[in-house]
């Protein structure tokens, strides 16, 4: 396996619904400029944090 980011997507919002709908996010593939870091923080943070509540959920014997 190797470290590239071609598989590095992030979600972004559908277009907009109609009022009264719910609005639903697709998995889009991020684009490797610096522009997008801001989206690519706010993804890995939020798994970031997902693993931290998984690991500190954990009981040791």
């Amino acid at each position: 396996m190797t470290n590239s980011g071609d598989s590095v997507s992030i979600a972004s919002p559908d277009k907009p619904e109609p009022i009264g709908k719910a609005i639903t996010t697709k998995w889009a593939p991020l684009k490797k400029t610096i522009y997008s870091l801001p989206a690519l923080q706010e993804t890995l943070r939020a798994a970031n944090q997902l693993y931290i509540k998984l690991i500190s959920s954990i009981v040791t014997p």
